[in-house]
């Protein structure tokens, strides 16, 4: 399965069958809702969002673990899919107190302003904000954002082998029973 914005939209697409499939995102995210709700309806489910029982057993069979460290090491330029990538972790796999840190591209080159509207020196702190947004806005506090052992607002820039990165890190403790809005 992967995940891609098509018209606007993010979508998810499945490719294990032969004719190939896709759901909107949020009904994706309803459907894990009911799979959690009720798991014995795999025909309603299967009728309620168009797809084959190839598709939903997929879903079923899905890693359903929560996560105490997550490390997302992004090379490109940041984008709208990362953040959404972001929200479904904090709403779905993180336990209720964790540790995520993030790498992400600050070369011009990659980042350019014209495709995402921020200036390179607009990165970090639009990370960082958006993070903080993410992470309130589903369940969970940021108690503390380190980087070697100094507390850091942005995070830490480095050099990697062609371009100049960041780096964040985040210490989140869940603050809702039910670890945010589903």
């Amino acid at each position: 399965m992967s995940v891609r914005k098509r018209d606007g939209k993010f979508e998810v697409n499945y490719k294990g069958n032969d004719k190939g499939e896709k759901i909107l995102l949020k009904d994706y995210d309803k459907l894990l809702d009911e799979l959690e709700e009720n798991s014995d309806a795999p025909t309603y489910l299967q009728e309620k969002f168009s797809i084959s029982e190839e598709f939903l057993t997929t879903v079923q069979d899905r890693f359903e673990g929560k996560f105490d460290v997550v490390f997302l090491d992004y090379l490109g330029a940041t984008s709208e899919k990362r953040a959404k990538v972001l929200e479904s972790l904090v709403k779905r796999r993180l336990n209720g107190q964790a540790m995520v840190a993030t790498t992400f591209n600050l070369a011009s080159r990659v980042n350019h302003q014209r495709s995402s509207g921020l200036k390179v020196a607009e990165i970090p702190d639009t990370i960082f904000y958006n993070a903080w947004n993410i992470f309130g806005n589903n369940g969970f506090e940021v108690v503390d954002h380190v980087f070697d052992g100094s507390i850091l607002p942005r995070g830490k820039d480095y050099q990697d082998g062609t371009d100049r990165m960041g780096f964040q890190a985040y210490f989140v403790k869940q603050t809702k029973e039910d670890g945010g809005q589903k």
